[in-house]
């Protein structure tokens, strides 16, 4: 086997599982606890691009695998914290927040999907406004803002933009296909 590779793919495995924590930190509302995930998760030590990259992986087979195996924890990672975030506003009687949150968790699902079937129809698809990248880095932001306000507006807003920029995004993907499949 190779070695890089492996080392990759338990480095992944030990990041989405520090992300989960973070979810089930935000949902048990542990302030510490959910900075210190955060932080951790958007570090550039944890930049798991640069490692791969870095470690120089030479098998196409196993970038291929690491591909996938990046790409389905970092769906898990994503969708456990906006549960936590969900649970927050339901536990706080904002039962609407609750339901927008899970629309960010639904636009986050279908920015990645539409993404991937574009992909697999041969199409480049990296279009849009919230992709996963910009989905981290806002709910980061603001679980940390709301954690030191001890203010859920913070989580509200972050919330609210994710919803509204990421369902924008997966249509604006479909759109996109749409026209790079009738140009062909």
């Amino acid at each position: 086997g190779d070695k890089h590779l492996d080392n990759y793919n338990k480095y992944i495995l030990i990041r989405a599982i520090m992300e989960i924590g973070t979810g089930l930190n935000l949902s048990n509302q542990n302030q510490k606890g959910m900075e210190l995930g955060l932080k951790l998760s958007l570090s550039p030590a944890t930049n798991h691009s640069l490692l791969f990259k870095a470690n120089n992986c030479p098998s196409v087979e196993g970038r291929i695998f690491g591909a996938l195996w990046d790409s389905t924890l970092d769906r898990y990672s994503e969708l456990i914290s906006l549960f936590g975030i969900c649970l927050i506003f339901i536990q706080a009687g904002w039962f609407w927040m609750g339901i927008t949150t899970f629309a960010a968790m639904i636009g986050s699902v279908m920015v990645s999907y539409v993404r991937a079937r574009a992909e697999g129809l041969g199409i480049e698809c990296k279009v849009g406004l919230m992709q996963r990248p910009e989905r981290v880095v806002v709910t980061a932001f603001v679980a940390i803002l709301a954690g030191l306000t001890e203010n859920l507006w913070w989580l509200a807003g972050g919330m609210t933009v994710i919803a509204i920029l990421a369902n924008i995004t997966a249509f604006w993907r479909v759109a996109h296909c749409h026209k790079e499949l009738k140009d062909r």
